[in-house]
């Protein structure tokens, strides 16, 4: 409809100019006087030292056609979509309405060159007997189109972020746990059925910005995780960690329906290598070997496997650990750390 409305527009300022002096007709833009005293001095010097520089004469018509149409879009379009920061982050309505106009942004920036190539062809057909403009201009509106496209989806990218953070409180689940829970833990299901439910409202987004919305999502996930491990846990024991698999499995399986976009996986394998690190290895000094650690849990980063070792706890002299369960010692994981600080 923009299109529509702009091209339209576009015909009937050429037509107009193209009355005013029909017996010259290739200087139309002389003749614009009473327009130009509208015009405050420093505008017109701005527009002249732009189309100048890449448009040719500022008398040729087809870069006044071009400059009027890029000043109607920098003033009356770009100005009402640049973005407000009240409330950009705040529900899924709000971030619905931020991925519209993340859309049409990118739609307007596409829009630019077709609206040149409508000055092009309105000037080359008015003047067929002789040689078209010999350079095209870019209209300056393009950029900033292609600007608040980008301001728009980091604001989109924010919101994702701050509502995963919201809702994934991994303060209140009990790493230290004694027991295997029935169930996966309930902030992970809650998280399931948010990225589920934002994903479906961003679906008509274009494919890239689409699938970078869910690989930053999963990308935040895990790094809110992996911030918890580093600086807000305090300890945990290898029950708590059995538990924390069974709901880190909870997110994999929904991530697996997105394995068309690449790196979804990925992004959570380093958090089920060090899950399975421990909750496998029967000697757990065996991961201080920085070749077996490397092929058998290539994405592990050694830093951040200390710093979960660090915080290991065993379960107590009169507590049995679950079958299936390994139960490391102190002594093993003091070593197992000591070998892979030493080897880093």
């Amino acid at each position: 409809a923009i299109c529509k409305l702009f091209t339209s527009l576009m015909e009937d300022y050429f037509d107009f100019k193209f009355n005013i002096d029909p017996v010259q007709p290739a200087s139309l833009a002389k003749n614009d006087s009473e327009s130009k005293r509208r015009r405050s001095k420093q505008e017109d010097n701005e527009d002249t030292e732009h189309f100048l520089a890449v448009g040719g004469e500022i008398e040729d018509n087809y870069v006044d056609l071009a400059r009027f149409v890029d000043n109607i879009l920098l003033r009356c379009v770009c100005n009402r979509l640049k973005p407000s920061r009240t409330g950009a982050t705040s529900g899924g309505q709000n971030l619905r309405r931020i991925s519209q106009l993340l859309v049409n942004c990118g739609a307007l920036a596409h829009g630019c060159d077709y609206f040149e190539s409508c000055a092009y062809h309105l000037v080359e057909a008015a003047y067929p007997s002789r040689p078209p403009p010999s350079t095209k201009v870019t209209l300056r509106a393009k950029a900033h189109f292609e600007a608040l496209k980008m301001q728009y989806n980091a604001i989109l990218l924010e919101g994702l972020s701050t509502e995963i953070d919201q809702l994934l409180d991994l303060s209140s689940v009990d790493w230290r746990a004694t027991k295997l829970d029935a169930q996966p833990w309930h902030a992970f299901e809650d998280l399931v059925t948010l990225l589920e439910g934002r994903f479906q409202s961003l679906a008509f987004l274009p494919t890239g910005l689409r699938e970078g919305a869910h690989l930053h999502a999963f990308n935040h996930v895990s790094l809110a995780i992996r911030m918890h491990w580093r600086s807000e846990l305090r300890a945990l024991t290898v029950v708590g960690l059995a538990n924390f698999g069974r709901s880190l499995s909870v997110v994999e399986d929904f991530a697996r329906r997105h394995s068309s976009i690449p790196g979804v996986l990925e992004a959570l394998e380093d958090l089920r290598q060090i899950t399975d690190l421990i909750l496998t290895e029967p000697r757990i000094v065996e991961v201080g070997d920085r070749k077996y650690r490397e092929h058998k849990y290539g994405r592990v980063k050694p830093d951040l496997l200390c710093d979960v070792l660090g915080k290991y706890q065993g379960l107590g002299m009169f507590t049995r650990v679950p079958a299936g369960l390994p139960k490391h010692s102190h002594r093993d994981v003091e070593l197992a750390m000591k070998m892979i600080r030493e080897g880093m």
